[in-house]
């Protein structure tokens, strides 16, 4: 790696640490912006942040442990393959392989949040386990496009790596759907008597 301006160091190790404390005090965030809107929501709606920012947060984790361990230095062979077949010189700024490696880090993060968006959107009504169900096949093949998208190679062994765990994660949050919808059920028969 190399140092192109004499601020590309400082610039690597702001990029790392503000990355870093945005990954690693997320739950506080939550937290706190829960503490400031909880006034204006029903207890209801506060009962199902509550209920999600544990498992919103490690679904966040293991998005992000995938996307460092497993998806950027693939993703970093790829490219150094395919700029060396261009015939250029690779070299890389420690800015720009910084910046780089967070930007995954954090989109693999927040993809790994499909499950809580999903029981999300159950528990509000907005989406019935019934239409999750029957569009599964879409999820399926949007899980490719983003694998497609997010590992672009010739062998397409990085993009079935990325599509299994967003596939798994939909039926996850099928399942979790059904649950919450199930559960809502019985709630709403509950207080009609």
């Amino acid at each position: 790696m190399l140092v192109i301006k004499p601020t590309d160091g400082v610039m690597a190790d702001f990029y790392s640490c503000m990355a870093l404390s945005l990954i690693i005090s997320m739950p506080y965030i939550a937290y706190q912006v829960m503490q400031f809107v909880s006034p204006a929501l029903k207890n209801s709606e506060k009962e199902l942040i509550r209920s999600i920012i544990v498992p919103a947060s490690f679904l966040f984790a293991a998005g992000a442990f995938m996307g460092i361990y497993f998806v950027a230095p693939e993703l970093f062979r790829i490219f150094q393959d395919f700029n060396v077949g261009l015939g250029a010189s690779t070299t890389l700024s420690i800015s720009s392989f910084v910046s780089f490696l967070f930007i995954y880090v954090i989109a693999f993060g927040l993809s790994f949040e499909l499950p809580v968006i999903m029981t999300g959107l159950t528990r509000f009504g907005i989406v019935t386990y019934e239409q999750w169900a029957a569009n599964w096949r879409y999820a399926v093949i949007g899980a490719f496009i983003f694998g497609m998208i997010f590992s672009p190679g010739v062998t397409g062994f990085t993009m079935i790596i990325l599509a299994i765990p967003i596939i798994a994660l939909y039926f996850l949050g099928l399942y979790a759907s059904k649950r919450i919808e199930k559960t809502n059920k019985t709630i709403s028969i509950t207080n009609d008597y």
